[in-house]
């Protein structure tokens, strides 16, 4: 047993004074970094004059939360998640959605650059909005908003494009999103046996119902 210990135990002088030496060097990377912010001290980096100048902004003496560190309510947290005030939205005429660019569509309470490139997007895909409550389709926007600003906002539905019923391409078709793969193939067979005469002639099809042909007629067209 000895002899077993021995031959795989036993470290000879230069070996442990290796050993000795690297956990010496272990130790000395552990603490080293302590050490050094003990003599060195936490680094200080310089304010943002922007920032500093927000700061300075939003407490100013005629600010009531200044003292009580609560959020005035003259300020509000957009759809986005970014705090604006009140005064930034400054439109006094009422918003034709269907035409607005993103700066327009920023002066409504609540939108920033992230929905009002949406809102953008999202016309295009459907050929123009034909009222404003299709604005609740459009992602981070609800119903609720669009019931407190529709005294701000209107649709000029002379801008809507219309898809082609008889005529329209298949694809064109499949990109509106009030269709789908099934229904644009439904729309193809009927054309081809020529029982579409009016957009209604639609409700013939099981794959269209009043409800969904009512939020789609004012984009169709019949040549």
């Amino acid at each position: 047993m000895r002899r077993f210990l021995k031959d795989y135990f036993w470290f000879s002088r230069s070996e442990r004074n290796g050993t000795l030496i690297l956990a010496m060097l272990m130790m000395a990377v552990l603490i080293f970094p302590e050490i050094y912010l003990v003599f060195r001290g936490p680094k200080v980096y310089p304010a943002d004059p922007e920032f500093l100048q927000a700061i300075s902004d939003f407490y100013r003496m005629d600010n009531p939360v200044q003292s009580s560190g609560m959020v005035n309510e003259g300020f509000y947290v957009d759809a986005e998640g970014d705090t604006r005030k009140d005064g930034d939205q400054k439109q006094q005429a009422a918003l034709d959605v269907n035409s607005a660019d993103t700066t327009g569509l920023m002066s409504l309470r609540g939108i920033g650059p992230v929905l009002s490139r949406r809102i953008i997007r999202y016309r295009d895909i459907l050929g123009g909005y034909y009222d404003v409550s299709q604005l609740a389709e459009v992602y981070g926007i609800d119903s609720e908003w669009v019931a407190s600003s529709e005294s701000l906002i209107y649709t000029d539905t002379s801008a809507i494009r219309g898809l082609l019923l008889l005529s329209g391409e298949f694809g064109d078709l499949l990109r509106h999103p009030y269709l789908d793969y099934e229904q644009v193939s439904e729309i193809f067979r009927l054309r081809r046996e020529g029982r579409i005469k009016s957009t209604g002639d639609l409700l013939e099809s099981p794959l269209f119902n009043a409800r969904e042909l009512e939020k789609l007629i004012p984009y169709l067209r019949i040549e």
